[in-house]
């Protein structure tokens, strides 16, 4: 059991029980009635006290906190409530070691330790730290008393003065034999008119609970009620969905009836001039006895075919033009991208040349990017060429290629790093921009050591983990890396989009970066790579002797980030020579892993080192 995140020690637990066994029935019973784990197996009024004794010293010695109602009944019958209740933190400091030689030491520092205040529980850790295991003797503890006396005797004063002026008589007077039987007799009496109370208490408890319990019975008839009335109006609702559907049935029919009617007339109109001349020329022939086209063999066949392929061709036509009219023509859709283009132009121009833009500007160009990217699909191609970048994008690429030694790359890096939530870029752009970075890092980092090899410089790294790992890998020098899971899948969609499940990075999205880490792992035998996620179940898996999967457990928010700072602070206490990093888009998660002696990398980078 630990109290204030230190362990209790055992003497303490024994005292604490030993005051367990001296509590009174009423007071093991009440005590009992609140907890499920001691009233299991018995009704409140025929509870067993000597199994509830051992159920609450039980308790106490498994439970991983002290708990409050034993600590509370603890503290009411105990020496904290008869003396160190009323005494002060300044009294206390005063006579604590008289009254650890009076009471025992290790009755005081328990009563010491029950106490509200931390400054106070200090005190009792502080007798049990000095305390060399003997007991007091009489001596002793005349001696302690007489001291105590003297420190408190201003107050007894007090206190028996203010005792005379209201009629209340001192202690120390003995009246007659009646009158001095009453006192033995007060605590008893006053535990009764307790007990009353309380038993008053319950039943009116039980009194409510009833008058609860009968409310929930006629909401709950009243529940059932209404389902049953639901379950009726449903099956008249189905009644009325089977006749809507056969009347639907039946207009259909009808309109495809009028349908063809319509097709047929518009056919007929535009046929029969065309036919009246053929017609005329078959009279005139059939008058000079030469055999019309109409009585050669085949002559109608070929009549009916060409009217069924018109008609087919006018239906075409008419269903073409109710499928343009839901989804569109590529002329229209193509309007709509380049008036996307157009307005995500002028939303990035004016992120860029805003002092202060608005964080929308950069959730309407994710909004405008997305909506050209599903334009795209649609049209079953990709954009006509490369996509222009943004002026932001330009202006980086052109310092970075204006910066002349690695502080200068790290200090860009930082820049960047800080202008992601304004979303002055684009995920594409971001990716972009930190695989520019790459590639200045690599030629300043070639530059600093031209001729003196991948030793020289490297002090000079880190602000550019990605280096600092890969150089200190080459000389052959472990590494560890803590990568945030969650983060780096949301981070780099890019790369894991089509691993998605219903938008969201779900399990085969996890397979995949764990895929990629196994392959950065066989390739960096020296680099050791500690893979975490929030997962409600705690789990550890080996995926490569250098690669470790671990899933956080518990719940609530920022589980995995919690272990992973523990795991980092493990590291610098414990190997203090080794070069640690985590990934992370995290800024409070890095900038306590960076104070912790760690480097810390982006998710962006993670994914140029993953390729």
């Amino acid at each position: 059991m630990k109290l204030d995140g230190e362990e209790v020690p055992e003497v303490v637990l024994r005292v604490w029980k030993a005051g367990i066994d001296g509590l009174s029935s009423a007071d093991v019973r009440l005590l009992a009635v609140k907890r499920s784990d001691v009233i299991r197996g018995f009704r409140p009024a025929s509870i067993d006290i000597r199994i509830a004794r051992e159920r609450l010293k039980d308790a106490l010695s498994k439970s991983s906190e002290l708990p409050a109602d034993i600590r509370a009944q603890l503290r009411a019958t105990g020496l904290a409530n008869s003396l160190l209740l009323v005494l002060s933190q300044e009294a206390l400091e005063r006579i604590a070691s008289p009254l650890a030689a009076y009471f025992g030491t290790k009755e005081t520092a328990a009563a010491l330790l029950l106490d509200d205040r931390l400054a106070v529980r200090d005190m009792g850790r502080a007798a049990l730290a000095s305390w060399d295991g003997e007991e007091p003797t009489a001596s002793r503890k005349e001696a302690a008393a007489k001291q105590v006396l003297a420190e408190i005797g201003p107050f007894v004063g007090h206190l028996q003065e203010l005792m005379a002026a209201s009629g209340v008589m001192a202690p120390e007077v003995a009246p007659t034999p009646v009158a001095a039987a009453a006192p033995a007799r007060a605590p008893r009496l006053r535990r009764e008119a307790e007990l009353v109370v309380a038993l008053r208490g319950k039943r009116q408890e039980v009194a409510r609970l009833a008058k609860e319990n009968t409310r929930v019975s006629n909401l709950l008839s009243a529940a059932a009620n209404q389902a049953s009335t639901a379950a009726a109006d449903l099956t008249v609702t189905g009644s009325r969905l089977n006749a809507a559907l056969q009347e639907l049935g039946s207009l259909k029919a009808q309109f495809d009836a009028r349908l063809e009617e319509a097709v047929s007339a518009r056919l007929n109109d535009r046929l029969l001039p065309w036919l009246e001349p053929a017609e005329s020329l078959e009279r005139g022939a059939g008058a000079l006895g030469i055999p019309a086209p109409s009585q050669r063999a085949g002559a109608s066949g070929l009549a009916a075919e060409e009217s069924d392929a018109i008609r087919a061709a006018e239906l075409l036509l008419d269903r073409q033009a109710a499928a343009d009219r839901q989804f569109g023509l590529r002329s229209a859709i193509r309007a709509e991208r380049e008036r996307c283009a157009a307005l995500l132009e002028r939303l990035r121009q004016a992120q860029a040349d805003s002092i202060r833009p608005l964080a929308e500007l950069g959730s309407g160009a994710k909004a405008l990017e997305a909506r050209i990217r599903q334009i795209d699909g649609v049209l079953g191609a990709g954009p006509a060429g490369p996509p222009a970048q943004s002026p932001a994008l330009r202006r980086f690429e052109s310092a970075l290629a204006g910066a002349g030694s690695l502080d200068k790359v790290a200090a860009l890096r930082q820049h960047l790093i800080a202008s992601e939530p304004l979303g002055l870029l684009g995920e594409e752009e971001l990716d972009e921009a930190f695989r520019l970075l790459d590639n200045a890092s690599s030629r300043m980092y070639a530059l600093a050591g031209v001729g003196r090899g991948w030793t020289v410089g490297r002090s000079d790294l880190s602000g550019l983990p990605l280096y600092a790992l890969q150089a200190t890998l080459a000389q052959g020098r472990p590494c560890t890396l803590v990568v945030d899971g969650h983060n780096v899948l949301w981070k780099v969609p890019t790369l894991f989009r089509p691993h998605y499940e219903k938008g969201q990075p779900g399990g085969r999205a996890r397979r995949a970066l764990e895929a990629a880490l196994q392959a950065l792992a066989e390739r960096q035998p020296d680099l050791t790579i500690h893979l975490w996620f929030d997962g409600g179940v705690m789990e550890d898996r080996v995926l490569a002797p250098n690669l470790r999967v671990h899933f956080s457990g518990g719940v609530g928010a920022n589980r995995a980030d919690r272990q992973m700072l523990a795991y980092l602070a493990h590291l610098n206490a414990s190997r203090t020579d080794e070069v640690r990093a985590v990934t992370t888009a995290d800024g409070e998660v890095a900038a306590t892993a960076q104070a912790s002696g760690a480097l810390a990398m982006t998710p962006q980078e993670l994914a140029i080192w993953m390729a």
